[in-house]
């Protein structure tokens, strides 16, 4: 069944007005098809606003409950925009500085895939931060390494060219390895071995 709605001269075409505790709008989707589709012609304007200022413990967007995902997502976006334009597809942002315990963004994995993939197929960047800190570490790694394992695998196809990341280069008839470091422009190269250590 379609109603149509055409309301165009009010500024609010719908609205809902609850102030009881269950659901103002709840959608029974039983066949296989979309929920809510929204077709929005807007350019400046957002296509979906949420103005939940009184909310503390709840969450602003809550998806509790995908158990069955083989090869889907709980969240997709995907940009095919051409233009060259500055700017960011995601955006988290804690605009207070004095909500010290606010973390911007926590990843939990249960399992044991990767927690945070980045697939860098451009010639760019692949992980750029940009740190204001003074006496606290840019990174902090944390871990319990086994045998054979470490905090961090680097790797990388070693090159004769000593700009390189992974650097081949000969010192006194010996050839080894050596990952460049960069500091206040002056470049430097960290020697490691292949050897495990004991």
């Amino acid at each position: 069944m379609i109603i149509p709605v055409i309301l165009g001269q009010y500024t609010t075409p719908l609205q809902i007005t609850n102030a009881g505790t269950t659901a103002a709008l709840t959608i029974d989707q039983d066949g296989n098809g979309s929920s809510l589709s929204i077709d929005s012609e807007a350019t400046s304007a957002n296509s979906i606003n949420v103005a939940a200022q009184p909310l503390t413990t709840g969450h602003v967007f809550n998806c509790s409950t995908a158990d069955s995902l083989t090869t889907g997502r709980i969240i997709s976006g995907i940009s095919n925009a051409s233009n060259d334009t500055v700017r960011t597809l995601g955006f988290l942002h804690n605009n207070n500085s004095a909500a010290t315990g606010a973390r911007v963004l926590t990843l939990q994995q249960d399992s044991t895939a990767n927690g945070l993939l980045i697939d860098q197929d451009g010639n760019g960047i692949a992980l750029n931060i940009d740190s204001e800190c003074t006496s606290e570490p840019v990174i902090q790694l944390a871990c319990a390494p086994t045998a054979d394992t470490g905090f961090i695998n680097f790797i990388a196809t070693a090159d004769a060219d000593s700009t390189s990341a992974i650097s081949t280069l000969t010192t006194s008839g010996a050839t080894t390895h050596h990952v460049q470091c960069e500091v206040n422009g002056t470049k430097g190269w960290i020697a490691f071995s292949t050897n495990v250590p004991s």
